[in-house]
């Protein structure tokens, strides 16, 4: 497979998709996700060690955990954590039936595949 490539109107030439920033500048990489039922939903559930999965980690990259009670909530937030190859685990308390994850990065030469993370979580209760 080949890269695309584009011409703008003075005739320089660009490649696309190749690379980790944006010329000498860093590229702003940020991911959220939806809300993740934690349990069954009837419970809440208490978070307390995060484990995350990245492959290919260069750089760092800053996670923070939303919880909230309800899916119609603004979920509360927890963090940011920074993730890097030799911080990878971190620990923190956060309560609730929902969970949101947003991993964001803004350094340069950072690249990174998230996987599955795990957590460490026990029932905390109805109310």
């Amino acid at each position: 497979l080949f890269e695309p490539i584009a011409f703008d109107a003075s005739g320089a030439l660009y490649k696309h998709e190749t690379g980790n920033d944006d010329d000498a500048s860093p590229m702003q990489a940020f991911v959220k996700s939806g809300l993740i039922d934690i349990g069954e939903g009837e419970q809440f559930m208490t978070v307390q060690r995060s484990l995350p999965d990245f492959r290919n980690l260069a750089g760092s990259v800053n996670i923070t955990y939303g919880f909230s009670r309800w899916s119609e909530q603004t979920p509360v937030e927890v963090g940011p954590f920074v993730v890097s190859a030799q911080h990878a685990q971190h620990r923190f308390r956060g309560r609730g039936r929902f969970l949101q994850l947003t991993v964001e990065s803004e350094s340069l030469g950072s690249s990174w595949h998230m996987g599955a993370p795990r957590f460490d979580i026990t029932p905390s209760g109805r109310k």
